[in-house]
């Protein structure tokens, strides 16, 4: 994947987690919020023609504190496999650690393999003041955002404590 398209889907990863940060509030008030239990773990794979062309794993590892805060520490890896590997490389790993109270991220941190292309991504969440800081390859950036901002995957964790 070349770098403008990484970058174009970046964006649009943004789009998507400030959208449902528009609504996180409000949500979590709800009596349909369903705890995180540690230990739970989402596998999924895609397969072509029979065979395992690439996994993700999603894991919730533990409870613990973060900058003073009880969080779930949250970790998701997904690259190609086998054949498929040798043919496009494509390795990602996150982890967040996200409030336990109202699952609103605190750190976010991403390490990409594309083919050739490398990237280190860490960001910082300032839920209180709505700030978030950016920084991705030595690359340093801060951005305003609106209270409840999720990041990839604070934002799925979140959406499955919902009923649909």
């Amino acid at each position: 994947m070349n770098k403008k398209l990484t970058v174009i889907l970046e964006g649009f990863c943004f789009l998507c987690i400030s959208m449902v940060a528009a609504e996180a509030t409000s949500l979590l008030e709800s009596e349909s919020f369903i705890p995180i239990r540690v230990g739970e773990e989402l596998v999924y794979k895609a397969t072509f023609a029979g065979l395992v062309a690439g996994e993700q794993i999603l894991a919730v590892d533990k409870e613990t504190r973060f900058n003073n805060q009880k969080v779930f520490h949250v970790h998701s890896e997904t690259r190609t496999g086998g054949l498929f590997d040798k043919l496009y490389h494509f390795f990602d790993h996150k982890e967040s650690y996200i409030t336990t109270d109202n699952l609103f991220p605190i750190r976010h941190t991403k390490y990409l393999e594309d083919r050739k292309y490398r990237a280190s991504v860490e960001v910082n969440f300032d839920q209180k003041n709505g700030k978030i800081y950016y920084l991705k390859n030595k690359e340093y950036k801060e951005f305003s955002a609106p209270v409840g901002i999720q990041d990839e995957l604070s934002m799925i964790f979140f959406v499955r404590t919902r009923k649909l």
